[in-house]
């Protein structure tokens, strides 16, 4: 079954993408970044977004949200198109350069549902308002006790899918 993104129409759209040596092996980051390609292509042109891919460090599409006029997603397609997987996984850098973009949804796409309890108290802290949190993981199965990932989307209305990969 394909990986959908289902935005419901808010105005200002993060997607945060783990870029990470570990999404390299399969594919992860290319079915990753697909899902994104697949997610903007159904953005109107009312709706803002932003990308930004993490590993040790981050890096955006662009310093500010764009509007999702056909221009930024073909630009949004050719910078995801020059991710390559490499280096660790900082998943609280990607939050925080997330929220700082002030969106109405974020969206995380990664490999690993590995965040700590610190890492869950940190992101929390950071937003500001408010903000739907939901996450595609690409690990092909649930654990079997639910992760601070799980309880952190959760106090912010969302969920987690976890993907085959």
């Amino acid at each position: 079954m394909p990986v959908s993104i289902a935005i419901d129409g808010t105005s200002n759209n993060v997607y945060v993408l783990d870029r990470s040596a570990s999404m390299g092996p399969d594919g992860l980051l290319r079915r990753a970044a697909n899902v994104v390609r697949a997610s903007l292509a159904e953005l109107g042109p009312d709706t803002r977004f932003q990308i930004v891919a993490y590993n040790g460090k981050t890096a955006a599409l662009g310093p500010q949200p764009l509007a999702a006029s056909d221009g930024a997603k073909e630009q949004a397609d050719r910078w995801l198109a020059s991710l390559t997987a490499e280096g660790g996984s900082n998943h609280r850098a990607g939050f925080r350069d997330a929220l700082a973009a002030k969106p109405d949804e974020v969206f995380l796409l990664t490999d690993a549902d590995d965040l700590e309890e610190s890492d869950v108290r940190a992101v929390a802290a950071l937003i500001r308002g408010p903000v739907r949190l939901s996450a595609a993981v690409f690990a092909g199965h649930r654990p079997a006790a639910v992760t601070p990932l799980e309880r952190l989307v959760g106090r912010f209305n969302g969920s987690v899918r976890y993907v085959k990969p």
